[in-house]
């Protein structure tokens, strides 16, 4: 199967949960969809976080799972810190970051996380 069709299948609503295990396994491109896919779950997001943090090529995965509803409040302050702008600015932009972390990501060097912050609305600061 190729990469497409198994990224179409990280997308389909019926995928089972042990199916998306073994997808995020395999190649960063199926892994960010498994990543980026509604519904998915804590338990999910945080083996992606834990599978994907320390490799390079994962950086989309990281990406994805900074914006996840999924991901929990300490996987983001975490990837608060991640050297990936893209990152940053999706954490800054989630509603379960934790105060702390919004008010770290405030002083940001990169421009774009700091707006991200200001564009918070004010109930959804963690």
């Amino acid at each position: 199967m190729g990469t497409a069709a198994l990224i179409r299948e990280a997308g389909e609503a019926g995928t089972t949960t042990a199916r998306l295990r073994e997808l995020a396994a395999g190649e960063p491109e199926v892994a960010r969809a498994v990543a980026a896919r509604t519904g998915l779950t804590s338990a999910l997001a945080e083996e992606l976080a834990v599978r994907w943090a320390g490799d390079v090529a994962g950086v989309g995965v990281l990406r994805a799972l900074a914006a996840q509803p999924a991901t929990g409040p300490e996987w983001l302050a975490l990837l608060a810190v991640h050297p990936d702008e893209l990152v940053r600015r999706a954490v800054a932009a989630h509603r379960s970051t934790p105060r702390p972390t919004v008010r770290a990501l405030a002083a940001d060097s990169a421009p774009g996380v700091r707006r991200a912050v200001a564009a918070r609305e004010p109930d959804g600061a963690g």
